[in-house]
């Protein structure tokens, strides 16, 4: 998604996200250990992200995602606390561990990225509790980034179907001049997409999967292009819509884990495709 001239004009509304500021307040000893979180789950099983529930008594649980590698060996862990836990968590929280030797691979990312496409925005992400550990895989995280927020006209019903409608996606997506020449979907979790694109005469295609999506709330995917190096992995992205007044809608696209020099080029990009979609939406 090559950068265009010119910048993105500003929408009614819209805000930039303000950067990223952590500070690690609570000591990585204070935190379990790795050996005695992984020790209450299955030490194999299917690769991939998995789900948990914690059963802790009576109406109480907590949601766990289970991330394991390609050989089914447990490697990463995220709890989700859906209600309070006093005193030491409270609703919204999570925590993640990696396996000692998997660290700053991505599978932080991973399970933050899914926890995300799952539970709603945590009221509390202001007050973040981090060690050091945690401060170090969200500014990675951050660092891999692109964030476009955008606010469109129709309310988050209308933008969601959009991204499902292959057809009128054909007169948005891809930042212009470069135009979509197919767009093939499927639109389920795990289901595939491909966007074939004519870039002023060069031709490329996105190819990536369904992580989730929640009707109106937003959706994930990953991304690949056929111009990156073809070891590199797949990079996320995640829409998130919101309700604002007057029937309006703030998009936020955040795409992570993006080759680090591809970060500014993919913001221009997503940030032309918002304006053209706010367009689009406009017009019809």
């Amino acid at each position: 998604m090559p950068e265009q001239a010119g910048d993105p004009v500003p929408s009614q509304g819209e805000t930039e996200p303000e950067p990223l500021s952590l500070t690690a307040n609570v000591p990585d000893e204070q935190m379990f250990t790795w050996e005695s979180q992984a020790a209450q789950y299955p030490p194999s099983g299917p690769p991939g992200i998995s789900y948990f529930r914690g059963d802790l008594s009576e109406g109480l649980f907590v949601d766990c995602l289970l991330y394991r590698d390609e050989t089914g060996e447990l490697v990463g862990i995220l709890n989700h606390y859906p209600t309070d836990f006093p005193p030491h968590e409270r609703e919204g929280d999570e925590n993640v561990w990696v396996r000692p030797d998997r660290r700053r691979q991505g599978v932080g990312s991973a399970l933050i990225t899914e926890a995300f496409l799952r539970w709603p925005p945590n009221q509390n992400a202001g007050d973040l509790k981090l060690t050091e550990s945690g401060v170090q895989l969200l500014g990675g995280m951050e660092e891999k980034r692109s964030v476009v927020p955008r606010v469109l006209p129709v309310p988050p019903n209308v933008v969601y179907d959009q991204w499902w409608d292959a057809k009128g996606m054909r007169e948005w997506m891809c930042p212009r001049p470069a135009v979509p020449t197919r767009i093939e979907i499927d639109p389920r979790v795990g289901g595939q997409y491909r966007i074939d694109i004519d870039d002023e005469a060069r031709a490329l295609s996105v190819t990536g999967r369904y992580l989730g999506f929640d009707r109106p709330r937003g959706l994930g995917f990953t991304w690949h292009c056929t111009t990156w190096d073809p070891s590199a992995p797949e990079s996320v992205v995640t829409v998130q819509l919101e309700p604002r007044d007057e029937g309006r809608t703030l998009m936020t696209i955040r795409h992570g884990r993006l080759p680090a020099d591809l970060r500014d080029d993919y913001k221009a990009g997503w940030g032309r495709i918002a304006v053209q979609l706010e367009k689009y939406l406009a017009g019809r």
